[in-house]
């Protein structure tokens, strides 16, 4: 079985300031992130594994660049349907050291956001139609540096 983390050991994995479980819980309520184990009764806690680690840390850069948690949850549906594995850290072993996967984020002269996923693979590209903060750049975040970061940390 795979290791699993309450919200309150992901909080002191990664720190209070980074992902603090008040986040953790907006995340998941949200249903960007979807803990794999989710109680039936009340008062149990969630479970998170290694993958939902990546997930978090990847949204709250997101976030951090000016993304709504609804394009973050659309960004994920569309990496989730691209390949399932694609956060897994398990999936990459100690090949992650070689791989780059970026989440390349160009903002449009005319309001859109184009969201690229870059992987060895290729790309997959999609388009969300909203009108975004900062339309005049391109933010890139190292999806692979995040997985690293994971592997490290468990």
């Amino acid at each position: 079985m795979r290791a699993t983390y309450t919200k309150s050991e992901i909080e002191n994995l990664f720190g209070k300031e980074i992902l603090p479980k008040s986040t953790i819980q907006l995340y998941t309520d949200r249903k960007v992130v979807e803990p794999v184990v989710v109680p039936e009764r009340r008062g149990l806690p969630r479970k998170y594994d290694a993958t939902n680690l990546v997930e978090l840390l990847v949204c709250r850069k997101m976030v951090d660049v000016g993304f709504t948690i609804d394009q973050v949850r659309h960004t994920f549906f569309i990496m989730r349907d691209d390949d399932k594995f694609l956060l897994d850290p398990a999936h990459y072993g100690k090949s992650i050291e070689k791989i780059t996967i970026s989440l390349i984020i160009e903002y449009t002269v005319n309001g859109k956001v184009r969201v690229n996923i870059k992987t060895q693979a290729g790309t997959k590209k999609d388009v969300i139609n909203v009108q975004m903060k900062n339309k005049d750049h391109v933010r890139i975040i190292n999806i692979s540096g995040i997985i690293r970061t994971v592997q490290d940390v468990i």
